[in-house]
């Protein structure tokens, strides 16, 4: 009986896939595709689940000439990018004359693509095949006469052999991964559905996204900018009130933004920008015992490397009675207790050039020291006999605008030059 039931639905459902119906009641996704899962296993062929999925959701399939396919039907009902696989990918591929047509959508059909947006005047040219793309290309071919305007929704479409093509449409912005980045936020230009951003909350690698829609939609949002590209689906579903977090940002830096919210099979937008929170860095001398120079202490709220130290000599210092001159600095990491120089770490520490300058060198690729303080203190070496000096101690600059200290995006820090000395 259970087999009887299954196979008088399966036949009911195929049935769908030529006879125009309208939805009397809308289905739930998890029904539509339970149905869907249903005919895929008796093996019904591609072009009846989608034509049944069509039918289940009020949609007519979009009829295209033949394009190369075993099919001479392209139903193209969902967004494709890179990593979508099917026959409505294959038909894309047929349509951007992409060879072979393997249905698997890789570089070689995004780049395709891309050249055939911008030689149809959609921008961005992205690559990204959304409900905007799509309504371009069936717009196209119907001023081609191979089909006719789209019907309503309770018709089905039919192939005529001649039609007047109407006016071009204007170009239509596309919805896309590498969104163009705007001064500030924007609103939505559609009187049909309304996005409104709630707050946007960032940290250094990541953002907090909340926003509201007049009617309840699947949304989702586009993030790009700094060699970073992100589609983040919002975690409420459908919903009026939707949450994306996105993360695996880089600190300190500027990103664009698009939500894109689809309803009836037309896709609206809202883009801008936001910052993410910037890296933090600070210097600050802290005075040391008698016959030693002061320490200095670094703090940080991301990671950072340091490279190299410039310190400048002023030669009206000597020690002592002998008045030999400062003629090497060498800064040792006092906290935290790390590998540094003599335990792991190599450095070059050079003598004093005739600008009086002295630098100290860490090997490749640097200290690297992570989240919090690091406090130095320095150890001086004397060369040089200077019988024209006149303090007896010793004073040298940190210079912060010469010496080397990168944030974690690898950017030069520069920091107040500090005066180390001390007088016998």
């Amino acid at each position: 009986m259970k087999n009887i039931l299954i196979i008088g639905l399966l036949a009911v459902l195929l049935s769908l896939a030529s006879i125009p119906i309208k939805a009397s009641a809308a289905l739930t996704e998890t029904q539509i595709q339970a149905i869907l899962s249903l005919l895929k296993s008796f093996g019904a062929d591609q072009t009846a689940v989608i034509n049944v999925e069509s039918s289940l959701r009020g949609v007519p399939p979009t009829v295209t000439p033949n394009l190369g396919s075993s099919s001479a039907v392209c139903n193209f009902l969902r967004d494709l990018t890179v990593r979508s696989s099917g026959e409505d990918v294959k038909c894309l591929q047929n349509f951007l004359k992409v060879t072979p047509s393997s249905g698997y959508f890789g570089n070689l059909t995004k780049q395709a693509l891309v050249n055939w947006q911008s030689k149809n005047e959609i921008s961005p040219a992205s690559g990204y095949f959304g409900p905007l793309t799509r309504k371009r290309i069936a717009t196209l071919l119907t001023q081609s006469g191979v089909i006719t305007s789209p019907p309503a929704s309770n018709s089905t479409t039919t192939i005529q052999t001649a039609t007047p093509p109407p006016p071009a449409p204007a170009s239509t912005p596309e919805p896309s991964p590498v969104p163009t980045p705007t001064p500030s936020i924007q609103s939505s230009t559609s009187t049909q559905l309304q996005t409104n951003i709630v707050s946007i909350t960032p940290t250094l690698y990541s953002a907090q996204f909340e926003w509201t829609t007049n009617t309840p939609v699947y949304s989702k949002i586009f993030i790009s900018g700094n060699g970073i590209s992100k589609v983040i689906q919002s975690i409420s579903g459908l919903s009026t009130r939707h949450l994306a977090n996105v993360t695996g940002l880089k600190n300190g830096k500027i990103y664009a933004y698009m939500i894109e919210s689809v309803i009836n099979n037309e896709g609206f937008t809202k883009d801008g920008t936001f910052s993410t929170q910037a890296q933090t860095f600070s210097a600050t001398l802290i005075p040391a015992g008698a016959y030693n120079l002061p320490h200095i202490k670094f703090a940080s709220n991301a990671t950072y490397t340091i490279k190299k130290f410039v310190f400048l000599n002023d030669e009206t210092y000597c020690v002592g009675q002998s008045k030999m001159e400062t003629a090497t600095i060498n800064p040792s990491l006092v906290t935290p207790n790390i590998a540094t120089n003599g335990t792991g770490l190599g450095y070059n520490s050079t003598l004093k050039d005739i600008n009086r300058k002295m630098t100290f060198v860490y090997n490749s690729p640097g200290l690297n020291l992570s989240v919090g303080d690091a406090e130095f203190h320095f150890n001086y070496g004397t060369y040089e006999f200077n019988d024209s000096c006149s303090i007896d101690g010793i004073k040298v600059t940190l210079l912060g605008s010469e010496s080397e200290i990168l944030n974690e995006n690898g950017e030069k820090i520069n920091f107040q030059d500090f005066v180390l000395q001390y007088i016998r």
